[in-house]
């Protein structure tokens, strides 16, 4: 007989993450238009380099601000705002949460999601990998 517990975790139905279009289009159309983020030119440095002689100069798009309105950004300048990288960055993260809320293993959430963790053997640094993709970013899960 199955426990009660178990058939109600059966019953229950696991969060799903976006597809990634579907995540950026969500975030680009969620965030406002006064949204300061980093200047596309310069990656938010406020110095770009002169293409002539690769003197570092001040950034003309941002006047040295380093950031710029999310309005006055590209089409494709707002898309790189919200990159692949931003989203799998912010897939592990939500994923995290929800094992912590589920009390479940995070690495058992992980592979659920199509990820996997590893750790480097000589300096023990954690990875996390999308499976099947071979994208990978370093992590601390």
């Amino acid at each position: 007989m199955i426990s009660p517990n178990l058939k109600m975790e059966a019953e229950m139905k696991t969060p799903q993450l976006l597809e990634f279009n579907e995540w950026q289009q969500h975030m680009i159309a969620a965030t406002p238009d006064t949204k300061p983020v980093d200047c596309p030119i310069c990656d938010g440095d406020g110095e770009t380099e002169c293409e002539c002689c690769g003197a570092a100069t001040e950034c003309e798009e941002c006047n040295d601000n380093c950031q710029v309105l999310f309005d006055g950004l590209s089409e494709s300048q707002q898309k790189d705002v919200f990159s692949y990288q931003a989203y799998q960055n912010k897939s592990i993260e939500d994923i995290k949460a929800l094992a912590t809320w589920q009390g479940t293993n995070l690495y058992e959430a992980l592979i659920h999601y199509g990820y996997t963790a590893f750790a480097y053997i000589k300096n023990k640094q954690e990875c996390i990998v999308e499976i099947g993709t071979g994208n990978h970013r370093m992590a601390h899960p």
